[in-house]
């Protein structure tokens, strides 16, 4: 069994926290401290449902979350455009060193 994390020994937590690799190949894990938050996850068989207030609030009346995400109809806001970038960013380096 794998040791528990300096950083996690003496804290309390509210979640399960899986322990994981470098390479974070642990199905979830989460971390958070007072000032922010990180997640990774593996979805299989699992239903996302859009949040339509959200939606209009974002792209606008009437866009959907097909034509943003699968018909790529809507060019995203600049608000927007930052968390997919960093997610793109992160992503190639985590498969470049699992070759």
């Amino acid at each position: 069994m794998a040791r528990m994390p300096r950083w996690l020994q003496g804290r309390s937590v509210d979640r399960p926290v899986p322990l994981t690799d470098l390479k974070l190949t642990a199905q979830i894990l989460s971390y958070s401290r007072s000032k922010g938050l990180f997640a990774g996850l593996e979805l299989k068989g699992v239903v996302i449902k859009p949040d339509k207030d959200d939606m209009r609030d974002v792209y606008g009346e009437g866009v959907t979350a097909r034509e943003v995400l699968k018909e790529n109809k809507v060019t995203a806001p600049v608000s927007v455009r930052a968390f997919p970038n960093t997610l793109g960013r992160f992503s190639s380096r985590l498969a470049e060193n699992r070759d």
